[in-house]
């Protein structure tokens, strides 16, 4: 008796930790995923990156 009540309540919980992954991935697809959704630069910041890679252009051909 015992083993069969462990072996529902397993499969119960499978069940349902199976269901919230699904449903977190849902969102996750949904939203674009965190890691495609890019950040917006200020103007500022896409200069600093300019004189940084021009910098970098620099040192690399002396």
């Amino acid at each position: 008796m015992k083993n069969e009540t462990i072996r529902s309540q397993h499969g119960a919980a499978r069940a349902l930790l199976n269901h919230a992954d699904t449903d977190l991935s849902r969102r996750f697809f949904r939203t674009g995923g965190a890691a495609t959704r890019k950040r917006s630069t200020t103007r500022e910041e896409q200069e600093e990156e300019e004189e940084r890679k021009a910098g970098l252009l620099w040192a690399a051909s002396d």
